[in-house]
């Protein structure tokens, strides 16, 4: 893979419904949150992890339409969905076929709304700042909206590294 190639994504159809751009059919009052998990964790212990802290926060967010769990995490089982907090929010845990983070910005048949909040699993984000981001995103719907960015760490073993050791 080169620096900087796009990627085509050549599957085709013939209904609008399956095309970003088309946001008649949205919810234009809601967002899907679409979280990859790339580490897991569960057993007896999922309720401690980052991700089900993050699924909370989501779930509380009176603007949350759909959550769909990507689980890209090929060291740990697809845990049980009703295990995961929704707080009565449709909640969608789907096993991409390959654990590549970038399966998140494919379009999928779960997200029915104009907003995207795509997010790892890790990320420390309250539900206020999640309703933050949605309102400050519907001032500016043709623009990204975002929280700081990863830090990418170059070490001494020649390699860098994804790091996100910041704090909100």
């Amino acid at each position: 893979s080169h620096p900087g190639a796009l990627a085509v994504n050549l599957s085709y159809s013939d209904n609008l419904n399956h095309f970003p751009f088309y946001a008649s059919h949205q919810h234009q009052n809601k967002f899907t949150a679409v979280v990859f998990v790339s580490h897991g964790g569960g057993g007896p212990s999922l309720h401690t992890t980052p991700l089900y802290r993050l699924l909370k926060n989501i779930a509380r967010s009176k603007y949350v339409a759909k959550i769909v769990v990507l689980w890209g995490s090929r060291s740990h089982p697809l845990p049980n969905p009703h295990r995961l907090p929704s707080g009565g929010v449709p909640l969608h845990l789907l096993l991409p076929p390959t654990p590549s983070p970038s399966h998140r910005h494919l379009p999928r048949p779960e997200v029915s709304t104009a907003a995207v909040f795509a997010l790892d699993e890790d990320a420390t984000l309250t539900t206020d700042e999640l309703d933050f981001a949605f309102s400050v995103w519907k001032s500016f719907p043709d623009r990204i909206v975002g929280y700081p960015a990863r830090n990418y760490v170059y070490s001494q073993s020649g390699s860098y590294h994804y790091s996100s050791s910041w704090s909100n």
